[in-house]
């Protein structure tokens, strides 16, 4: 804390150096305020009597016993009692007896018997596990068909829902493919708008029913051509199959021409 008031040092008259005067004044009376605050202050966080009287002024501990005695600034002595005499400075086992010997600080001893350790109570069955002792072994077995959801690791038990969804989408999906393949090959779905006539199946149908007609087409056009060599002596003629064209030979000096008015085939003889 800093000091609140620089001493002025005062002379007398005829000194002018210590003049008493606003200034001087002033400032003995700013230090006499702060001096009253920091006064209240300390009034106000001062410890009590009473408390202080209640803390600690010194403690012993009486090693052999644990005893802590404390003594208060007005005197008053406690003493607490830490049983540091009952603390167990050594443990060894008694096979005869099945138990734990417990040696303490004061050097009394305590016999704990292992059987203490176990109780008919603390071996019970659950709903998932089934326990079993013979002859001092305790076996724990897991009951068929009581594991779920809840006794997954949260990784598995995620994985295993992933793949139920994926399996359930792909289930949906191969449907979904089945259908619309069904609706392409065959139609008859009520998936696809016109799907009954824009199918494999009915172009097929349509490709066949055209082969037929060609092979009819054709089959006429031969029997004409064959027809029209009969009437025509000397006239040689035949049909290209591959370009669906009839064709002739000129060296015989006969001339075909079709009539677009009639569509029929006539002949002349050429001159030279």
């Amino acid at each position: 804390m800093q000091k609140a008031y620089v001493r002025i040092h005062w002379e007398n008259y005829p000194s002018e150096r210590t003049a008493l005067n606003e200034t001087n004044l002033n400032r003995m009376d700013a230090a006499i305020d702060e001096i009253d605050n920091r006064v209240i202050t300390l009034d106000t966080v001062k410890l009590n009597v009473a408390d202080a009287n209640d803390l600690m002024r010194s403690w012993t501990l009486d090693e052999n016993t644990g005893v802590i005695t404390i003594i208060k600034k007005d005197g008053t002595i406690n003493r607490i009692n830490s049983n540091i005499g009952k603390i167990a400075i050594n443990a060894r086992y008694d096979r005869e007896s099945q138990s734990i010997i417990l040696t303490y600080q004061d050097e009394t001893t305590d016999s704990i018997s292992l059987s203490d350790f176990i109780q008919d109570n603390e071996f019970t069955d659950t709903p998932t596990i089934s326990m079993s002792a013979t002859g001092g072994i305790v076996t724990a077995q897991v009951r068929e068909g009581s594991i779920g959801d809840s006794h997954l690791r949260r990784n598995y038990l995620a994985d295993i829902q992933v793949s139920e969804a994926n399996a359930k989408a792909s289930e949906i999906s191969a449907d979904a493919d089945a259908t619309l393949s069904r609706s392409w090959a065959v139609g008859d779905t009520f998936t696809r708008e016109g799907e009954d006539t824009n199918n494999s199946m009915y172009f097929a149908n349509v490709a066949r029913g055209q082969a037929e007609l060609a092979t009819n087409a054709m089959n006429t056009a031969q029997d004409l051509v064959d027809i029209a060599t009969a009437k025509v002596a000397g006239i040689h003629v035949h049909v290209n199959f591959e370009d669906g064209n009839l064709y002739y030979e000129e060296e015989s000096g006969i001339g075909l021409r079709i009539e677009p008015t009639d569509g029929n085939l006539y002949y002349e003889v050429l001159t030279a």
